[in-house]
């Protein structure tokens, strides 16, 4: 397991990467960058924050737009949104592949995979390390995104941990819903 010690790592150049094809065309407003850009600038002040434009639901593309980052030394590339199951699980949705897209990429990673009730893939979330970028899966949905960014970045402050990275994150979105009869709606496992 890598670790890195706090002050291992600098924050000073920050990209966020959102992706997906109602996006991309326009159908659905990106609200979510505004957002998670508003609270990185307000962790990071002196951070440069980008935002990418936004990323087909295609892999290679947002493997391109992943890669292009890294060698363009970013310390945190967030992904946001394609971490489901999408059309694997439900044939009317589009693939969801920002998870695949950094696994692809990175050896130095940790993941947790976040089911429903149904038994079907809601988020994999992904915390990577690759050269000197932290690459970190956001969900689509706002509620969730931001609870996730959240966590993340109170993880960050701490030794920097993947593993315990992907369980505040997992935690964060789980508790953004009802639990069950005394049940957690959603279950979770490492990968």
């Amino acid at each position: 397991m890598h670790v890195l010690l706090k002050g291992d790592f600098n924050m000073n150049k920050i990209i966020i990467i959102p992706t997906g094809d109602e996006i991309y065309e326009g159908i659905l407003i990106d609200t979510n960058s505004p957002k998670i850009m508003s609270r990185l600038i307000e962790k990071y002040p002196a951070a440069s924050i980008k935002r990418n434009k936004p990323v087909r639901d295609k892999k290679k593309l947002i493997t391109k737009a992943i890669n292009q980052s890294v060698q363009k030394n970013y310390q945190l590339i967030l992904t946001v949104g394609g971490t489901g199951g999408g059309g694997k699980s439900t044939k009317s949705l589009a693939n969801d592949y920002s998870h695949e897209s950094i696994l692809k990429l990175a050896s130095d990673y940790e993941t947790i995979s976040i089911y429903g009730y149904n038994g079907h893939l809601w988020s994999k979330i992904v915390v990577a390390l690759i050269k000197n970028s932290l690459i970190i899966t956001l969900p689509g949905p706002q509620i969730e995104a931001l609870a996730a960014l959240d966590a993340a970045l109170n993880s960050i402050n701490e030794p920097l941990d993947k593993r315990k990275i992907c369980d505040n994150i997992a935690n964060a979105v789980i508790n953004k819903y009802p639990h069950r009869e005394g049940k957690s709606a959603i279950r979770y496992t490492h990968n």
